[in-house]
């Protein structure tokens, strides 16, 4: 409606709201905000899953349609601080911890910084190109990227780190 937005703080999520048809009933869904702070605009990571209404609904959302969304909200925010970070997370999981890391880059935080991801491989894992990018280019950003089902294209050492889930004794081999 050309309000200005109200600013996210990183990791928080907005609740979008879309009538999917005349004849169906109004579907609500929330979605974290994946894009570093900026009140002219909301970036979210959306997976469309076969039969969705919401995401049928937004990829094929033109200008004009109306979709009603909320304020940011959510606790699970990332702090100011010097201390070091571990960003921990799976599949779809990624969209609040992106957001997170996008705002270190953008203020070239010189915090130690761990991301740990896990995905079943290459074509499970969003956001793989943006992260490496995000990362390379905070001097005490480390990463590990763990595949639970690689694929035969998947490269180790290239693509991913690690076979397997993500748990406890993976964090405690890499010394988080």
């Amino acid at each position: 409606d050309g309000s200005p937005l109200d600013p996210p703080q990183p990791g928080q999520f907005i609740v979008l709201k879309i009538a999917a048809s005349e004849s169906s009933p109004e579907v609500m869904r929330s979605y974290s905000l994946c894009g570093a702070p900026n009140a002219k605009r909301y970036e979210l990571g959306v997976k469309c899953e076969p039969g969705g209404s919401m995401g049928r609904y937004l990829s094929e959302a033109r200008i004009g349609d109306r979709v009603e969304i909320s304020a940011p909200r959510g606790t699970f925010v990332l702090r100011e601080s010097e201390r070091p970070v571990a960003f921990i997370s799976a599949g779809i999981g990624i969209t609040p911890v992106l957001a997170m890391l996008k705002s270190l880059a953008a203020g070239r935080s010189q915090r130690k910084i761990w991301w740990l991801y896990g995905a079943r491989n290459t074509a499970e894992h969003p956001f793989a190109a943006q992260v490496r990018t995000l990362l390379s280019g905070l001097p005490n950003a480390q990463h590990h990227f763990r595949y639970s089902r690689p694929a035969d294209a998947d490269l180790l050492e290239r693509d991913f780190d690690s076979t397997g889930h993500i748990d406890a004794a993976l964090v405690e081999r890499l010394a988080i």
